[in-house]
Parts: structure tokens; C-alpha cells; sequence
């Protein structure tokens, strides 16, 4: 169904009807009867609700929302500096969904905020990112954001590549 492609709303969470516990939310199976938790725009949410894609939809506060995520997924804001790797690029490009399970819900730039941006928006140097993931990858980014490149050399990369 895509619902952040076709329509901006991310799904933050899920509780299933049977009992179990989610491992990785992009890969599970929707249920009959499943809960969800969606994050948008208000105008894009209650256009899922006329559409009837969604039953008994209900807009809560982004302060209930936290608890109803539960204690396994978070928000965490992380400025693009100067001279990033993923300045340039465009969200799909960056990898942050395929490599660390995290999704950009938002990008503060300057003065403007950009809800659930398109894959295809471009982030640049100086972007504030609203990043949604699990905990464990939250921190798995925090942990490479302190590495700096103290030298490139192209023999260790071919080398590298070679293994």
C-alpha cells in the first residue's frame, strides 16, 4: 500500500492482534485487526480515514504517541554537517532506511519544516533530520556520527574491496 509514498504518513508503530512482538516493522504482515500508530500532516491522515484504508481512526497528541510507540522506537534530531557524505543526495540515496532501519519523518531547513519528506527530496548540509528507528539503531548512528575520516588512501579501499 506504500503509505508514505502515496499518501505521507509513516506508520510509527503497530500492535498486533495476536500475540507476538514486532521484530522489524518495515517486514511485517499487516493483520485483520491489527493496531497501527501513523505520524503525518493532519489533512493527510484524515484523507487515509475518507478513504476508508484505515478503521476507527483516531488523532491523538505527539505526547501520547510516545507512549503508545512504546519504549522501542524514538525520535532523534541529527544536524547534517558541513561537508557530509549525505549532503547532495536524496533520501533513498543516504541509505538511512536500508542500512540503519531509520526513517526521516521530518527535515527542519532553516525556517521551513518539511513533514514526511519524498524519497526524492535532497538533503543538505545544514538539515536538521527528525529520524525515527528503533533504539538500537538510533545509537548505532549516534556512535558513527563521532568517527571522522582521519585519511583516505585508495590502495586500502581497492584492498578492501578485493576481500
Amino acid at each position: 500500500m506504500d503509505l508514505r509514498r502515496n499518501h505521507r504518513v509513516h506508520v510509527a508503530g503497530l500492535r498486533p492482534s495476536e500475540e507476538g512482538v514486532v521484530q522489524d516493522l518495515r517486514r511485517q504482515r499487516l493483520q485483520s485487526r491489527d493496531m497501527i500508530l501513523l505520524q503525518g500532516e493532519r489533512a493527510s491522515l484524515e484523507e487515509i480515514d475518507r478513504m476508508g484504508l484505515v478503521k476507527e481512526m483516531r488523532l491523538i497528541p505527539s505526547d501520547e504517541a510516545h507512549t503508545q510507540m512504546g519504549r522501542h522506537s524514538r525520535l532523534l534530531p541529527v544536524r547534517v554537517p558541513e561537508g557530509s557524505v549525505l549532503a547532495g543526495r536524496d533520501l533513498v540515496e543516504s541509505r538511512l532506511g536500508n542500512a540503519f532501519g531509520l526513517t526521516v519523518v521530518g527535515i527542519l531547513r532553516g525556517d521551513d519544516m518539511l513533514c514526511m519528506p519524498k524519497p526524492e527530496e535532497k538533503i543538505q548540509s545544514g538539515d536538521l533530520l527528525m529520524l525515527f528507528g528503533s533504539l538500537q539503531d538510533l545509537e548505532v548512528l549516534h556512535g558513527l556520527q563521532a568517527l571522522k575520516i582521519e585519511e583516505q588512501s585508495s590502495s586500502l579501499v581497492a584492498e578492501l574491496e578485493s576481500q
